[in-house]
């Protein structure tokens, strides 16, 4: 059914256990679907630019949802997703403009890249004690977001994770997590405060590069590196005390703190 952009509604059979690849990809009047209890996976980019979708619900059966699945659906609001499900994967509500809540199930262990990514009206959202990594692009440019708990199961936090999160005020870093990846809150203007109280190995490239209000860093760790230009353009930022475990300090991390003063 993919491109069969009049198609606004279609009954898919009990027996049905498998959806393909684009199945119905840019089927742009599709508002609604109802899924069977018998189905049980559903292919990359099978809902993909499907502008009109605005809910859907999956039953408890279905247990794998790939990449891209949601990607562009600008006009869903609700989704309630399978309880069995184990990982977020990647793009899988990525431009997904409409959204503004969502309940992750507790038995996800993974957010892929770009998850969320451009979901510009998510204000927040739960990530389950079950997530031990958090991939690259996941919550870019949501600008919505203004709050988010990290669980102390994440390990890992990826590139540009939160960039451009421009409502986002404040995080704490938990002990698990051992890296913070390369411009992972670059540009988030209104963060205040960051907590860091993870022993980690290093802090990636420009990690909190212009976040202009950030004024409190708080580090309880054995950070061992700093990447280049972590701070840079941080304006508003006047004090930072650096743990004695620094062995790497990399170029211009301070660039254009202006009011930097011990």
């Amino acid at each position: 059914f993919s491109g069969c952009e009049l198609l606004s509604e279609i009954e898919l059979p009990d027996s049905l256990i498998s959806i393909g690849s684009c199945a119905f990809k840019g089927c742009k009047s599709l508002k609604t679907i109802n899924l069977p209890n018998s189905l049980k996976s559903i292919g990359s980019e099978a809902f993909t630019v499907c502008t009109n979708l605005k809910s859907i619900t999956f039953p408890p059966s279905a247990t794998s949802l790939y990449e891209g699945l949601f990607n562009q659906c600008i006009g869903l609001e609700q989704i309630i997703l399978p309880p069995s499900l184990n990982t977020i994967s990647n793009s899988l509500f990525c431009q997904c403009t409409s959204l503004k809540k969502i309940i992750i199930p507790k038995t996800v262990t993974c957010f892929g890249n770009n998850s969320f990514e451009g979901c510009i009206k998510l204000q927040q959202i739960t990530i389950p004690s079950s997530v031990t990594s958090i991939g690259d692009l996941c919550f870019a440019s949501c600008k919505s977001l203004r709050q988010i708990t990290i669980p102390s199961s994440v390990t890992s936090i990826g590139d540009l994770c939160f960039a451009s999160c421009k409502s986002l005020r404040q995080i704490t870093i938990p002990s698990s997590v051992t890296s913070i990846g390369n411009k992972c809150f670059l540009e988030c203007p209104s963060l205040t405060e960051i907590t860091i109280n993870s022993l980690m190995i290093q802090i990636g490239d420009k990690a909190f590069t212009q976040c202009s209000s950030l004024k409190n860093i708080y580090i309880h760790s054995s950070i061992h590196k700093f990447g280049s230009k972590i701070f840079s353009n941080c304006q508003s930022l006047t004090k930072i005390s650096i743990p004695f475990s620094v062995t790497i300090i990399e170029a211009n991390i301070f660039e254009y703190c202006t009011n930097l003063k011990e």
